[in-house]
C-alpha cells in the first residue's frame, strides 16, 4: 500500500512537471514571435535614424567641408552612447566581497551537538 502511494505521488509529480514544461514551451513560442517583430522594428528604427543623421550631415556640408560635417554629426550618437554608458555603469551594483561566514569550511558552519 505504501509502495502504491509512492508510485501515485511519483506519477502526479511527473504529470505536474510535464504540464509546467508544456506551459513554458507555449509561452516561449508566443514570445519568440513577438520578439522577432520587436527586434525587426528596432533595426528599422536604427536604420532610419542613420539616414536622418546622414541627411543632417549633407545639410551641414553646405556650410562646412564634408569631412568636418561628418565629424560634427558623428558626435551626436557618440555623445549619446557615452551618456548611456555612464548612466548604465552607475546603475550597476558594486561588487561586494563575500560575507565572512561564506569563507569558512562547511564543517565549521554546522552546529555541534553539546
Amino acid at each position: 500500500m505504501v509502495r502504491d502511494i509512492g508510485d501515485n505521488v511519483d506519477r502526479i509529480a511527473r504529470s505536474e512537471l510535464r504540464l509546467v514544461v508544456a506551459g513554458l514551451r507555449s509561452r516561449i513560442e508566443e514570445y519568440s514571435e513577438v520578439s522577432a517583430y520587436l527586434v525587426t522594428a528596432a533595426m528599422a528604427a536604427a536604420i532610419a535614424g542613420l539616414f536622418v543623421l546622414l541627411g543632417a550631415m549633407f545639410a551641414l556640408a553646405s556650410v562646412l567641408p564634408l569631412w568636418l560635417a561628418a565629424i560634427v554629426i558623428a558626435t551626436i550618437p557618440g555623445a549619446a552612447a557615452a551618456a548611456l554608458y555612464v548612466y548604465g555603469r552607475a546603475q550597476f551594483p558594486e561588487p561586494r566581497p563575500p560575507e565572512p561566514q561564506e569563507l569558512r569550511p562547511r564543517e565549521s558552519r554546522r552546529k555541534r551537538p553539546g
